[in-house]
């Protein structure tokens, strides 16, 4: 069931918050699973401690530049440009959507 479509413009700020505790810690074990070089393992960030978000920096910026890489190749904008400004929109072109499934 879809529980939450979030849009916005910050790729590398959505990455990040999903590969984060969250708001009120509901992220666990964040993962890579899916990629379009077809191996998102390649992709997940190594772990340096003990915790679920003990990621090596440098992982965890590779990641974030890769996702943002092809907005950046479309000369796509990394802040919402103002009313008047070229590419005005109210929505950005960065989509989350939350899914929330029930124990099999």
């Amino acid at each position: 069931m879809i529980d939450k479509i979030g849009r916005g413009w910050d790729a590398p700020g959505l990455v990040s918050y999903l590969m984060g505790p969250g708001r009120t810690n509901e992220h666990t074990r964040p993962t890579v699973i899916a990629s379009w070089q077809s191996d998102p393992g390649a992709l997940q960030p190594a772990q340096i401690g003990p915790d679920d978000f003990d990621f090596d920096p440098a992982g965890m910026a590779a990641l974030r530049a890769h996702v943002q890489a092809p907005a950046d190749a479309a000369g796509l904008p990394r802040r919402q440009p103002a009313e008047g400004e070229p590419g005005f929109t109210k929505h950005g072109y960065v989509w989350h959507c939350s899914i929330a499934l029930p124990a099999a």
